[in-house]
């Protein structure tokens, strides 16, 4: 780090240029690895509810050894937004330096949020899914149902996908979109039990607050990546899908803050599955769950990744703060 630099402001359009799905796998991986081994602490996340509003905001700080470096996103999810035509995500993330405190850059967080979102269920399904996995089977045909399938295909040979969601049109729309993209064939189907069934990997994205999926249609060695359930009220999963899986977590205290299972019924968190410190996966019958949460250590360490990048190549905008 270049601790006399100026501080760099940079744009989304330079994010976009400087950090692509499979930079947000890299750094998601390095992230979680440096979790396993103590290097990254995750700091508590502050949650708000804006309700004069309709919106909520989430402050999500972490700390980094090595590159030294900590930092925060300030995210917030305004709904009425879309009558607005104006995003409902909106992020920024924050870094400094670690060693004197000195921020280094601010940075577009809307952008690597959906990324390294999308890129931690791909380091979950390298390391918790089958090795001859195949099909994804896609609930929530959203922005990140469909970033995590973009993902996936970084990391996995797959061949068939299956995606629900409750509108009709916007499943057979992302079936379409999703057919051309990942150059697979994508089909669009009529209830969430026909998406699981038959499949390797399913992945979660919703907003739900009703568990979607049921104990009953989950069948032997799947795995699944819940990524819609981030905070409490939240709930993608019947609790008895939890009770007949191997759990892991991005971290123990968010993942239990949620109210979705016990302490006791996570297994590990996948930081310690990547860094070697404890077995993942350990048969072909296992039933596997990465319960996202999403922590600032993830936001820092792909932000570290967009900085050092935007300044080789002298992009983003120099500004002074004193």
């Amino acid at each position: 780090m270049n601790r006399r630099a100026n501080f760099l402001v940079i744009p989304r359009s330079t994010v976009e240029e400087l950090y692509t799905m499979r930079d947000a796998v890299e750094s998601q991986e390095r992230a979680f690895r440096a979790l396993g081994r103590g290097d990254a602490k995750v700091l508590p996340i502050i949650h708000s509810d804006v309700r004069s509003h309709s919106g909520h905001l989430e402050v999500k700080p972490g700390v980094v050894l090595n590159p030294a470096v900590y930092g925060l996103k300030l995210i917030s999810v305004y709904p009425k937004n879309e009558r607005l035509r104006i995003p409902p995500m909106q992020a920024v993330i924050l870094i400094n330096d670690a060693k004197t405190g000195v921020p280094l850059a601010i940075t577009d967080g809307a952008y690597i949020t959906n990324l390294r979102t999308a890129a931690a269920g791909a380091v979950a399904a390298r390391y918790l899914a089958r090795r001859n996995s195949r099909s994804v089977g896609v609930i929530g045909t959203g922005v990140q149902g469909r970033m995590q399938a973009l993902a996936l295909k970084e990391v996995l040979n797959f061949q068939s996908l299956k995606a629900w969601s409750p509108k009709a049109a916007g499943r057979k729309r992302y079936a379409l979109e999703m057919e051309n993209a990942l150059g697979i064939p994508v089909r669009a189907v009529d209830s969430a039990k026909e998406a699981i069934r038959g499949v390797d990997i399913l992945v979660t994205a919703t907003p739900a607050t009703a568990p979607i999926v049921k104990r009953d249609w989950i069948e032997d060695g799947l795995h699944i990546n819940s990524i819609g359930a981030d905070r409490r009220g939240k709930r993608e999963l019947e609790p008895e899908v939890y009770g007949h899986a191997k759990v892991f977590t991005d971290c123990r205290e968010v993942a239990v803050e949620k109210g979705l299972f016990r302490s006791g019924q996570i297994f590990a968190e996948l930081g310690e599955v990547v860094a070697g410190v404890t077995k993942g996966r350990e048969s072909d019958e296992e039933i596997t769950i990465f319960d996202s949460s999403g922590v600032g250590v993830q936001d820092v360490f792909a932000a570290e990744m967009v900085y050092r990048r935007a300044r080789a190549k002298k992009m983003g905008y120099e500004t002074r703060l004193s």
